[in-house]
C-alpha cells in the first residue's frame, strides 16, 4: 500500500533530498563527515507543527564519531537556524568533559558559507547562533513533594476554617 505524502512533509522530503544532493562532498578532518537533514518521520508533519527538521554531520563510516547536529531547518515557516564553530566547540566541550570539536574551524566556516547560501537560494530566512545568544530562564520545576506539602498545608487550612466556623455559628 502506498503512502500518500502530504505538501507539507513532501516539503520537507524535497529539502532533505537537496541538502543531500548540495553537500554530498565527504567533510574531511579528524573525523569524516556528511551532511544530513533529517526527513519527517511519517507521511504528515501535522499540519506543519513537526516540520522541523535536524541538519547534522554524521560520521563516515557510522559509529566513527558522534553526531553533531548544526542547525534546523523548516520548510513549512521557511527558516533555517545555523550554529557557529564557537557555539558547537562550547556545545561539545560540555556534552564530551572538556574534549574538543573533531571537526576543523575553517572548513566548518566554509560550509557554514555553502549552507547561507544554499537556504538563501530557496528564499529561506537564516539565523546563525553563536555563543552569545541567551536563553529565557527555565521556569522553576516544583517537586511532587512540595506540591504534596502544599495541599496538605492547604486542606488544613481548609479544615480548620470550617472547623472555626462551626464553632463559632454553633454559639
Amino acid at each position: 500500500m502506498a503512502r500518500e505524502f502530504t505538501d507539507m512533509a513532501l516539503r520537507a522530503f524535497t529539502l532533505a533530498d537537496l541538502v543531500r544532493i548540495a553537500f554530498e562532498a565527504p567533510i574531511e578532518g579528524a573525523v569524516t563527515y556528511k551532511v544530513d537533514l533529517a526527513t519527517p518521520d511519517g507521511p504528515s508533519t501535522a499540519g506543519g507543527k513537526q516540520a522541523l527538521q535536524h541538519l547534522k554531520l554524521v560520521p563516515v563510516p557510522e559509529g566513527s564519531g558522534t553526531t553533531i547536529v548544526i542547525g534546523t531547518a523548516n520548510s513549512v515557516e521557511n527558516v533555517a537556524e545555523l550554529r557557529s564553530y564557537a557555539y558547537l566547540a562550547d556545545m561539545h566541550a560540555q556534552r564530551f568533559k572538556g574534549a574538543s570539536l573533531p571537526l576543523d574551524e575553517k572548513t566548518y566556516r566554509a560550509l557554514l558559507a555553502k549552507m547561507q547560501g544554499f537556504f538563501a537560494d530557496r528564499k529561506m530566512s537564516v539565523t546563525m547562533v553563536d555563543l552569545n545568544r541567551t536563553a529565557a530562564p527555565a521556569p522553576p520545576r516544583s517537586s511532587s513533594a512540595a506540591l504534596i506539602l502544599l495541599g496538605l498545608v492547604l486542606a488544613l487550612v481548609i479544615v480548620g476554617g470550617a472547623a472555626a466556623f462551626y464553632l463559632l455559628s454553633a454559639r
